[in-house]
Order: C-alpha cells, then sequence, then structure tokens
C-alpha cells in the first residue's frame, strides 16, 4: 500500500484541522481525531493514550507511526525512564467540522443596533461571521479563543497587577467600558468570572455565540497582569433577565502567590 493511500483521510465526513509546519492539514480518521484530541496541551506516553482512549497498544502504536511520519506529532525521552518516549503535539489545533446549521438569522437586540453603544459594529460583524461559519458546518473555535488570548495581551499590559482586586476592578472596567456587559468578579479557587448581559454572546443563549472569545481575552489579560500561565474554562451560561447571554468563567493561576482579597460586584468598578 503506497504511503498516499495508507494516509489518505475522508473529506465527506467530520475531520479536525491542525496547523503543522507543512501548512494547515485535515484529520478525518477517528482513531487519529482521538488520539490528537486527548494530546492537546499536554505529552502522554503510550500506556497514558491506553488509559486515556481505551485503544489497544497496537492500534495507538500503527496511528502514532503515522502522524509522526506526517509530522503531527514528536517525542522525547521520559525524564523518569529513557526507556519510554512522551509524545506531543507540533501544531496547534485550529478547528473543526459539524453537522451544517440550518440557515440561522442574526439575532440582534435594540442595544446591539444603537449606535450610542460602544463596539456595536464590530461586535455584530463578529457574530455575523461566527453565525456564517457555523452555517457553513465549521467550528474554529480554538481560533477564535487564541485570538482574545493576544488581544488580551495587549490589554492586560495597561492593568494593575498589585494584587488579584485591583486586576479584576480593572478588568471589569475594561469589560463594561468596552460595551460588553456587566462583571462580577468573585476571588476563590477557582476564581469565578460572571459577565452579566454579554454583548458576544447571541441574544437568548443561542448556541452561535463568542463565549470562546471572552475566555481568550480574560486569559490574555491575565497571564500577562500577573506573568504566570492562567487556565479560563467556560462553565455553564444561560439567558439573563434582559434576553441576553449570560457567560460563566472560572480562573485558575498556575503559579503560587495570588491571593484574590475580596469579592468584587458591578457596584465596585469605578
Amino acid at each position: 500500500m503506497s504511503r498516499d493511500v495508507e494516509l489518505a483521510e475522508p473529506l465527506d465526513g467530520p475531520f479536525d484541522l491542525y496547523e503543522t509546519e507543512d501548512g494547515p492539514r485535515h484529520v478525518g480518521n477517528p482513531v487519529r481525531r482521538l488520539i490528537l484530541a486527548k494530546m492537546r496541551g499536554r505529552e502522554l506516553t503510550v500506556p497514558e493514550m491506553i488509559g486515556a482512549t481505551g485503544l489497544s497498544k497496537s492500534t495507538i502504536s500503527t496511528h502514532l507511526a503515522l502522524l509522526h511520519r506526517e509530522k503531527m506529532v514528536a517525542y522525547r525521552e521520559d525524564p523518569a525512564d529513557r526507556r519510554r518516549k512522551r509524545y506531543y503535539l507540533t501544531g496547534r489545533h485550529v478547528g473543526g467540522t459539524r453537522p451544517c446549521s440550518d440557515r440561522m438569522l442574526l439575532a440582534v437586540t435594540a442595544t446591539d443596533l444603537d449606535p450610542k453603544q460602544a463596539g456595536t459594529l464590530v461586535r455584530l460583524l463578529l457574530r455575523g461571521l461566527v453565525t456564517e461559519l457555523a452555517c457553513s458546518g465549521l467550528d474554529l473555535a480554538p481560533v477564535v479563543r487564541e485570538t482574545g488570548r493576544r488581544v488580551g495581551e495587549l490589554v492586560g499590559q495597561g492593568l494593575d497587577n498589585r494584587d488579584f482586586a485591583a486586576w479584576a476592578v480593572g478588568l471589569g472596567a475594561f469589560w463594561e467600558g468596552s460595551g460588553l456587559g456587566r462583571m462580577t468578579v468573585t476571588p476563590g479557587e477557582p476564581a469565578l468570572v460572571i459577565v452579566e448581559d454579554c454583548r458576544l454572546c447571541c441574544p437568548g443563549g443561542a448556541p452561535v455565540g463568542l463565549c470562546a472569545l471572552s475566555a481568550g481575552i480574560i486569559e490574555g489579560m491575565a497571564s500577562e497582569a500577573f506573568r504566570t500561565a492562567v487556565d479560563v474554562r467556560e462553565l455553564r451560561e444561560g439567558p439573563s433577565r434582559e434576553g441576553a447571554c449570560g457567560c460563566r468563567f472560572a480562573l485558575r493561576f498556575g503559579a503560587p502567590g495570588i491571593a484574590p482579597a475580596k469579592a468584587l460586584g458591578a457596584d465596585a468598578l469605578p
């Protein structure tokens, strides 16, 4: 069997997109999709992959060899046992496909159409873009989140990082001042960020929104301000009293020493 035939990936079914040094590559094989998904953001040995996927050693070894040949994964010696290899992704997950949605109308509220509100046009353009991508069957949430993270890093350079409380006030003021909604930040392990009446997501908590963008912005602002890795997880969301989406995020800091002082609400913002 030729190498081209051996690695052929179907385009008539769901697939994931990855960025590689040779350009974008799609992965449609369900086994390889599963293996790559388990490797996102971490290194794994073959035994760890077996435990994470439930696949046999021979199956994982076969598909790992193909992925390594395609320069999608690489490996290094395990410092604890030089006989083992630790595999990792060489590129980043860009997105994937999902069943095409029926043509959806771009849902808006009166606030979204008010030219006096900050960022009205930009929000509508972003929301419209994500809506069109969803209608075409493309899910580029990873790219949307990465875009938000890079923007957040730029904004985070100007925030007060003396302590968590001062940073949270700056985060909330930026969010509300940009017309993105009202924010409440509560310290803890993890810290909790709640955005009320989110103006990035579609009204009524529709499935087409930009929560990934919000998560990326918050992650970038926090990581830049505190110079440490920050993991921001999207929690459940739902419509608020006024019909807009209410988004919740959990923040976990990768380094000790950041001690949230007290809860901050919208009334604490300048």
